[in-house]
């Protein structure tokens, strides 16, 4: 009972989080559900909620949607789902959480780098940064990070950085989560606790509209170097 209401806890944060600064929920809650109810627990939950959320998030700002990019953005996610999906069923635990660890890290440091990468609108690049964030997205539902450096080098203001990585999210979150469930992923425990996770997500995405502040973003990728290395130590300690 003690994981479950922390697990809610987790998924409320996560999802206030990308309500406030457009992404971290699957961010967030993917290395601090892991040591809970497990990943095998973890990803499905997650799966469902940043679904439940994408597709709330979206109906909001679909007017900033750039339907150019997503639709290239799109098809590569869908190609690389199964990819990842394959990954998570037979990987070892400890190298998955290394390897989601080490990505934790290298996000938040780029993220706070502010990194300026050169200008490109290039199909291709679209197809190959969707593909790899497909991959991320069914192996540990962390889809963001090649969605993030791609809406940099398209230059997207603000909205619509934030909407169309939405549209993108709403599609890919979609394919992952019916790949979960083909896959024998959606146990009594994942439903539970997705149902109960249901209006607090919707809770905190109206409450956390109102809210957002670009230090408090700032704090969230430090946060998320801390739960990839957190993640990546418990890796290693399970080899």
């Amino acid at each position: 009972m003690a994981h479950f209401v922390l697990a809610l806890l987790v998924i409320t944060l996560a999802c206030l989080t990308q309500s406030m600064v457009g992404v971290g929920c699957a961010l967030l809650a993917m290395p601090a559900l892991v040591p809970l109810p497990g990943l095998s627990v973890a990803a499905p939950v997650v799966g469902l909620f940043s679904l439940a959320l994408g597709l709330l998030v979206l109906l909001m700002d679909q007017a900033q949607v750039d339907l150019r990019s997503a639709k290239w953005l799109i098809a590569g996610s869908l190609v690389g789902v199964p990819f990842g999906l394959l990954l998570l069923r037979v990987m070892p635990e400890p190298l998955m959480k290394v390897g989601l660890g080490t990505l934790l890290i290298s996000y938040g440091i780029y993220s706070l780098s502010r990194a300026r990468l050169p200008w490109s609108n290039s199909n291709l690049l679209a197809l190959a940064f969707g593909f790899g964030s497909g991959v991320l997205g069914g192996a540990y539902n962390t889809n963001a990070p090649p969605l993030m450096i791609y809406g940099t080098l398209r230059r997207w203001p603000p909205a619509q950085f934030r909407a169309t990585l939405q549209g993108v999210f709403a599609f890919a979150n979609l394919a992952i989560a019916a790949g979960q469930r083909l896959s024998g992923l959606w146990t009594p425990e994942v439903l539970q606790l997705f149902a109960f996770s249901v209006p607090l997500t919707v809770a905190a995405v109206l409450n956390g509209r109102r809210i957002l502040h670009e230090l408090f973003g700032r704090l969230v990728y430090v946060l998320i170097i801390a739960l990839g290395a957190t993640m990546l130590l418990s890796g290693v300690a399970g080899f």
